[in-house]
Order: C-alpha cells, then sequence, then structure tokens
C-alpha cells in the first residue's frame, strides 16, 4: 500500500454510504443542541441512555447534519478491541491489513474534519477506550461520537444522558408514526390527551411510543391504554429489517440484561418489587449489603435512574421485563418480604411522627407507591394483619392530601378480613367523616368505643367522635366526648393530645359565641401545640384564631393569622387546611370588598379540595366562591358554582347543605330580589327545629356570611372607615392614614368610640363618657372637661372624621352605616 493510498480520503468515501434517515426525527431539539455543543468543546462525545430512548437515532441525524464528513459503524456485534476495528473499516468501507489498529489511524487522519459515530459500543465497552484513545490521537481532526448503555471512562471523555422525551414531544413521535401508516391521521383533543397519558405511561421512551403507534390501528388509543400493565408484549411488533436489539422493546432490554453478571441480574430482579422510587436504605434490605455497588453499576449500564440524590427508579419496561426474571428466579417470595418489613417500618415511623408532631406527610408521599405495593401483595397472599398496617401507616396522607375516597376503599378491602379491628374502625371513621358521611363516621366510632380501647386509641376515638358531632353542631355531644378524651390524654402525660382538645373546645365556644372563652382556649392550644412541636396544628389553629378575629371586627389581625398558618400549612404540605385557610382568606378579602383577591383564594381553595377529596370544604369553598361571583354580577357562573356545591353535599351534611343554601342570598341580591334574601337572612335566624338555636347562633360559617351581606349592603350604601383598634390610627375613605401618637386623649376616645361601635353601634356615649376615656382619673370643673373635650373632638373631625363622628341626645357615636375595619398595628 502506498502513500498515495493512505491519503485518498475521496475514494473511501465513495465506498460507503452513510444509512438514511428512514424516519423524522422528532423532538430531541434539546439533547441535539447539548451534543453539538460537547462535540464543539470534546473530540470525544459518548450518548448513554437505557434500552430503546433513541439513542442511534439521534447519532445517525448528526452524522447527517456533517454530509460526506459523517461516517456510521455499526458496533453491536463487536466484543473486544479486533471486532471494533472490523466495524469501524465496515462503517468506512476500507479493508483490514495486517495492522489493522495503525492502518485504521492513518485512515482516519486520512479523513480530515469528519464525523464517525460508534453505535451500539456497549458490548466491547470494557476494552474500547485504549483502541479509541489511539485513533484520536493518530487523527488530530476527528470526532467521534459513541452511542452506549454505559460511558467509555476515556480520557477527554464527554457524556451526555439521553431521558425521556417530553409529553408533547412523545405526543407529536405517536402522530408522526401513525401518519405513516394513515396520511389522514388527525386526532382529536381528547385523543390527544389519551395519546400523552399514553406517553407518560411509556416514560417517555421513543422506541415504545412507535410500537404503540405501529398497534394503534388494531388496538385503538382505548385499547392500548388497557394494555399498559403488559408492555413488553404490547410492544412486540417492530419493523421485519431491524436489528432484533432496535425491533421490539423486549428485544432491547434482553440485550442490556446478557451483558450483566450474575449479582447485577440479581439485584435488578429484586429492584422489581418497588414501586414508583426508592432510596437506598430500603434498596439496602432488599437487595444486601452491596446493594450500593450494584445500584451504580445499574445506572452506569442505563438500567437504573437516579431522578434525584439517593433515590432510585426503574423504567416501567424495564421493571416489567426485570418481574419476570424475578418469578423465574424462585427469589421473589424472601424478597417481596424484605421490601414489605423495610416499608412497613418506614411507614409507621412516618405515621407516628405525624402524630406526635405532624411531621412524616412529606416521607409518606414518597413511599405511597411501595406502601400501596406492601398493600396488594399482602392482600393477595391473605395477610390483612400486614395490608392493615400499611392502610393505617398511609391515613395521614390520604387524609391530608387525599384521595380520601381511595383510602375508605382501601379500609373497606382489608376490613373484609377484620371487621371488628378498633384501629381500622376508628380510621375508617374519620374517612368517612372526611367524606361527609357523618351518620356512618359515628356508627363505626362508637362500634371503636364498644371493643373498649385503652390509651391513646381511645383519646383518638373520643376526639374523633367530637369531630363528627361538631361537625353536625351538636354542641353538647361534641363537648362531652372532648370533656371525656381530655383527662385521658393529661394521665397519658400526652401534651399535644391535650392541646388539640383544648382547640376544639375552644372551637365549640366559638361557635356558640363565647368569643373570650374560645380565645382563651385557643391560645392555650397553641402553647401547647408549640412546645411539642407541631406545627401543622399549629396552623390549624392559627385558622380557627384568625375566623374569630374576623367575627370580632379585627381585619387586618386575621388576615395576619391566617397567612402565618398558610406558611406552617404549606410548609407541612397538609392540602386539605391550605385549601381551607385559603377559603377563609377569600372570605376576608370579600369582607374588605377585594374581590379579585377573594376569587382567588376560592379557586385556590377548590382545587386543592378536589384533589384531596373533601366534599364539605369543597361545597364550601364553591359556595364562597359563587357568592363573590354573584357580587361581581357574574350570576349564571355563581348559580352554577351553588348547584355545585348543593351536590356535593346533598343527603351527607344538614348543616353545610343549609349554609351552602345561605350563600344565595347573594344571587338574590345580585338579581334585584331583596325580599328572597331577607327571608333566607331571618330563616338562618330563626329558631331551629323543636326550638333549638338557629344556625347564625351555632355556625361561624354562617354568621360570617350575615356579615358578609351586610358589608355588602353598607357597600352599596356608605363609604368604608379603617383604624386601629387602640385608635393609634384611622384611615378615612379616599384618605391617607392619620397618626394619633401625639395626640393621646384624641386616641383614647377614639379607641372608646370604636369599641363601643362594636358592641353597641348607633348608640351615643356621653361627653362625661368620653371625657374619662381621654383624661382617666382627672377631677376638673365641668366646663373645662367640656372645652378639653370640644378641642379632642374637633381634633378628630380635623382629620378627617367629620363625616363619621356622629352625636344625639344620647351622645356621640360613629356612623353605623359605615364600615369599619379594625387593625392591629
Amino acid at each position: 500500500m502506498t502513500r498515495g493510498d493512505e491519503q485518498a480520503p475521496a475514494s473511501a468515501r465513495l465506498r460507503v454510504r452513510l444509512p438514511a434517515e428512514v424516519t423524522r426525527l422528532v423532538g430531541r431539539g434539546e439533547a441535539l443542541a447539548q451534543v453539538e455543543s460537547q462535540l464543539a468543546e470534546s473530540r470525544l462525545v459518548t450518548i448513554v441512555g437505557p434500552p430503546g430512548i433513541g439513542k442511534s437515532r439521534l447519532a445517525l441525524h448528526i452524522a447527517h447534519r456533517v454530509g460526506e464528513r459523517g461516517f456510521l459503524c455499526a458496533c453491536g456485534e463487536a466484543r473486544d478491541e479486533a471486532g471494533l476495528s472490523t466495524a469501524l473499516a465496515r462503517g468506512l468501507g476500507v479493508p483490514l491489513g495486517a495492522q489493522p489498529g495503525d492502518a485504521l489511524g492513518r485512515r482516519l487522519a486520512a479523513l480530515g474534519p469528519a464525523r464517525v459515530v460508534l453505535d451500539d459500543l456497549e458490548q466491547a465497552v470494557a476494552t474500547a477506550a485504549p483502541r479509541i484513545e489511539r485513533w484520536l490521537d493518530a487523527a488530530p481532526e476527528l470526532r467521534l461520537l459513541v452511542t452506549s448503555r454505559e460511558r467509555l471512562r476515556a480520557r477527554a471523555e464527554r457524556v451526555v444522558e439521553l431521558g425521556p422525551l417530553l409529553r408533547d414531544e412523545g405526543l407529536a413521535l405517536f402522530v408522526d408514526r401513525v401518519r405513516a401508516i394513515r396520511s389522514d391521521y388527525a386526532p382529536s383533543a381528547a385523543e390527544r390527551a389519551q395519546i400523552q397519558e399514553l406517553v407518560a405511561a411509556l416514560d417517555g421512551i421513543p422506541l415504545a411510543i412507535e410500537l404503540a403507534a405501529s398497534r394503534l390501528e388494531m388496538l385503538g388509543i382505548d385499547g392500548l391504554l388497557a394494555r399498559l400493565g403488559q408492555p413488553l408484549s404490547l410492544l412486540s411488533r417492530g419493523a421485519r429489517t431491524a436489528d432484533p436489539r432496535h425491533a421490539t422493546l423486549r428485544g432491547a432490554i434482553d440485550a442490556s440484561w446478557a451483558l450483566l453478571d450474575e449479582p447485577q441480574r440479581e439485584a435488578l430482579a429484586r429492584a422489581a418489587c418497588f414501586r414508583g422510587g426508592f432510596g437506598l436504605a430500603e434498596a439496602t434490605a432488599v437487595l444486601g449489603e452491596e446493594a450500593l455497588d450494584r445500584l451504580e453499576e445499574l445506572r452506569e449500564r442505563s438500567l437504573l435512574l437516579a431522578p434525584a440524590p439517593g433515590r432510585f427508579a426503574l423504567y416501567g419496561s424495564i421493571r416489567a421485563f426485570a418481574i419476570e426474571q424475578l418469578a423465574v428466579s424462585g427469589d421473589a417470595e424472601k424478597a417481596e418480604r424484605r421490601h414489605r418489613d423495610a416499608y412497613l417500618s418506614l411507614g409507621e415511623g412516618a405515621a407516628q411522627r405525624f402524630h406526635a408532631t405532624g411531621g412524616g406527610i412529606e416521607e409518606l408521599a414518597l413511599e405511597r407507591d411501595n406502601l400501596l405495593a406492601v398493600v396488594e401483595r399482602a392482600l393477595a397472599r391473605e395477610e390483612p394483619e400486614m395490608a392493615a398496617r400499611a392502610v393505617l401507616a398511609l391515613a395521614p396522607l390520604h387524609l391530608t392530601r387525599g384521595p380520601a375516597a381511595f383510602h375508605h376503599e382501601l379500609l373497606e378491602r382489608v376490613m373484609a378480613e377484620l371487621p371488628d379491628d378498633p384501629d381500622l374502625l376508628h380510621a375508617r371513621g374519620s374517612v368517612r367523616r372526611a367524606l361527609g358521611r357523618l351518620a356512618e363516621a359515628e356508627e363505626d366510632l362508637l362500634a371503636a368505643l364498644e371493643l373498649e380501647p385503652e390509651g391513646e386509641l381511645f383519646v383518638r376515638i373520643r376526639k374523633e367522635l367530637g369531630v363528627v358531632h361538631h361537625s353536625a353542631r351538636r354542641i353538647d355531644a361534641a363537648r362531652a366526648n372532648y370533656e371525656a378524651a381530655l383527662p385521658r390524654a393529661t394521665t397519658l402525660g400526652d401534651r399535644r393530645a391535650e392541646a388539640i382538645l383544648i382547640s376544639n373546645l375552644g372551637a365549640l365556644d366559638h361557635d356558640i359565641g363565647r368569643f373570650e372563652s374560645a380565645s382563651a382556649r385557643y391560645a392555650e392550644g397553641l402553647d401547647g401545640l408549640r412546645e411539642v412541636g407541631d406545627t401543622r396544628l399549629e396552623g390549624i389553629t392559627l385558622t380557627n384564631l384568625g375566623v374569630l378575629e374576623q367575627e370580632q371586627g379585627r381585619q387586618d389581625v386575621a388576615r395576619q393569622r391566617y397567612r402565618a398558618a398558610l406558611e406552617l400549612l404549606t410548609a407541612c404540605g397538609d392540602f386539605r387546611y391550605e385549601a381551607i385557610t385559603h377559603g377563609n382568606l377569600g372570605v376576608l378579602e370579600h369582607e374588605a370588598g377585594r374581590l379579585d383577591e377573594a376569587e382567588r383564594h376560592h379557586r385556590t381553595a377548590i382545587e386543592l379540595l378536589a384533589e384531596v377529596g373533601d366534599p364539605r370544604s369543597e361545597a364550601l369553598a364553591r359556595a364562597r366562591l359563587g357568592a363573590v361571583l354573584a357580587a361581581r354580577g357574574a350570576t349564571a357562573e355563581a348559580i352554577q358554582e351553588l348547584d355545585e356545591a348543593e351536590r356535593r353535599v346533598v343527603g351527607r351534611d344538614a348543616m353545610a347543605l343549609a349554609v351552602v343554601r345561605l350563600h344565595r342570598c347573594f344571587v338574590d341580591l345580585a338579581q334585584g330580589e331583596e325580599a328572597a334574601a331577607e327571608r333566607r337572612l331571618a330563616l338562618a335566624q330563626a329558631p331551629g327545629e323543636d326550638g333549638g338555636p338557629s344556625l347564625a347562633a351555632i355556625s361561624d360559617d354562617a354568621r360570617l356570611l350575615l356579615r358578609l351581606v351586610g358589608r355588602q349592603s353598607q357597600a352599596a350604601s356608605g363609604p368604608s372607615l379603617r383604624a386601629a383598634a387602640d385608635g393609634s390610627w384611622f384611615e378615612p375613605p379616599g384618605g391617607e392614614r392619620q397618626s394619633l401618637e401625639r395626640y393621646k386623649a384624641a386616641r383614647l376616645i377614639l379607641a372608646r368610640l370604636i369599641e363601643a361601635r362594636h358592641a353597641q353601634p348607633g348608640e351615643g356615649l356621653s361627653g362625661e363618657a368620653l371625657f374619662e376615656a381621654g383624661w382617666p382619673g382627672t377631677r376638673i370643673a365641668a366646663e373645662s372637661a367640656n372645652n378639653r373635650l370640644y378641642v379632642a373632638l374637633a381634633k378628630l373631625r380635623k382629620l378627617g372624621l367629620k363625616l363619621f363622628l356622629l352625636r344625639d341626645d344620647a351622645g356621640y357615636f360613629l356612623d353605623p352605616n359605615t364600615t369599619l375595619e379594625l387593625a392591629s398595628d
């Protein structure tokens, strides 16, 4: 061979043709840019990723981008350096000499600034790096692009990990491949949503999406979705001309399995026990003490995902393959029992933290799928006690984040085998209460009490019974249950339970208008909850305290309470009470006339509650939204929300239904039907059945609603005044804040007027009473006292109270037809 032959790249290019791109590359814009960027900086780039992810397809596209300077070498059969040299020679279209490595180095150098793709290199990856490095040394203008399920670990190697397609990309790929078969294919909006669901279920793996698209005509989109439980069977027909490793998903995964050693295969098979992600501690429990090494090896071979530090997961198709391998290994039962024990320990520990401090929800959310796997396997093996432990561990998650109805289904399945378990009866009573099924909840809880539970369980059952009665506004029955539980909690030294019960007693006092007692109990409960560090229940109690402050006219204080509560509840992940707090903020903003903010809070509440599955709270949120919409004049939309609210509570909760229906006052007012609104308001304030208390007498929701209606009427007839409760400042409508810090007497007089306005609106205070308020304990002549009072009142009028500070025969008072917003600052 002459030197001239060695430097004749044109003849080499004539003897080989780059394979055509027979399909369009869909998506991958970000990955393409990343690979191009790395190739610009490094002469060796490796694209890694799991079977079927599209490494070869992307690499072929990149080779085509440089035209005649692009070459593709199929290395799937290469096992060593010799096989690699053969694959490269075939791809370049040149013969191998006696010293193939050196000859190929010279050929590569003669190509100049070329891009050579070494495709499917994983079978030779252990020995390929030295040879590739020598070729790069021999050809300084060469750039090599490698595709492999494992990186080379070569000098100067840059690695691009190819991940799943995004949903929109997967949708576009599916439609593109179907159109290759049926050119007129145009999915409807509903079908596109189904395709996106399919793409997500197939983990965004392009090969899986293409194979699913090839079966659309036979199965339809519903049929494809129905067969997702058997992905390897569903995705088993590929192109006849394709390499078996690329033709089917099973073939692609099987090729990767063949490259594993026995310990790696055992680890991958056992990892099939996990659902969703899993942590290192649980992996060690299931895979053994060498779990970290095995996981790292599987990760390097693109068979394992690492979505976050310390978290691992399998693609669904790889997990399906691993399940098959575990089943034939004879190791399945042992591995699944290890998995069960690990997750029962984890789940029960998280649930205990929830019951002690309100924590643990995030951990339960993270491991929900694995705990559900424990339930399913335990029921299949007729081990209901194990299933019950897992379901009880999941209760805090499903009651705070939902779906509550799904948790009820789990309990029903377990209780078919364990109908008289007091823990399960308590749990089902709790979830039925959350679902608004109060009669059934009471039945479960009474049945649990008949089993004579002791200790903490007795306290929890009595507390839950109290909440059931409280929800139905059976105040005396609720109080009896809370008071029965309280001494037991004290005896047990359960400070948290004590604080909860005291706060709940405060809520009862609040409902019947004993505001001073309610405030004291809320404060005591807060102290206890802060002492034990339960930020979740602290947030709930702050929300209740905010409602109390709002009902007493201290809107700014209430707003501060709600915002502090939201911060705590959002941090601990309690979606249910986060939503309830948003709803209370919405009512507050409605009362303040900020309808845009009110609507935003109510819509946020509805969205969260729909996810949780709390129909009573969602009904109330929809009714409140309906009130806001009616106040804005959107009566048709308001009626829709109110109708939907009623549907969610009819036949479940009479008290909630009454409160929801009361919100129709706003529709009546918006439609000019004042008489209808007045009838509803009168009904809410009339005695209940058999002469019992009125709705307004036992429901803070009803009382706040009556205030809202009153505010709306005032807003239509008069202006609004803001002031500090202690009289230190006031803000007239449309005016600037006026400070009274320099005018002590005027400040004290305003504070007294505000107090009277709240306690006895429209009733005047005598000059003597106001003088005593402004100059407490001072004894001077009547004329001097009148002069001082005149100066102080003149100062208040001059600063902006002229239109609001009124006088009649009884004395002085603030206009009762003016909206008065009180603040603490």
